[in-house]
């Protein structure tokens, strides 16, 4: 490794908040619509377990934690440090002490490098 003053920023996505409900709502509308060519028994049923699933409602859980870090990478290798996937950047990152805490407490972290400004 050669020292430099080159920094590179990576967006750490620690978290991310996912829709509830979603797929409850297009199961509903899908039996709805089936229910039309179902014979008449069937019908009703599909209908009434449809309509519930689409009346169901869509939250939003958890939240969007996204932290954003800098390493010091000389400028003629950010270019290919970019194309890395994420096990080879993490354990990049993770080399620095405090980042290696980070990824202790966010193991399924997402590391994204930034584009240069």
């Amino acid at each position: 490794m050669m020292p430099t003053n080159d920094i590179m920023l990576f967006d750490v996505q620690c978290e991310k908040s996912y829709v509830k409900g979603r797929a409850s709502k297009k199961w509903g509308i899908a039996l709805l619509i089936l229910g039309f060519f179902a014979c008449f028994p069937v019908a009703i049923f599909m209908w009434l377990v449809g309509f519930d699933l689409f009346k169901t409602d869509v939250e939003r859980v958890g939240h969007d934690v996204v932290i954003s870090i800098p390493l010091r990478v000389i400028k003629d290798s950010q270019r290919s440090v970019r194309n890395w996937g994420q096990s080879r950047l993490k354990n990049t990152l993770a080399s620095v002490p405090v980042y290696q805490r980070l990824f202790d407490e966010y193991p399924d972290a997402a590391v994204f490098p930034r584009n240069s400004p």
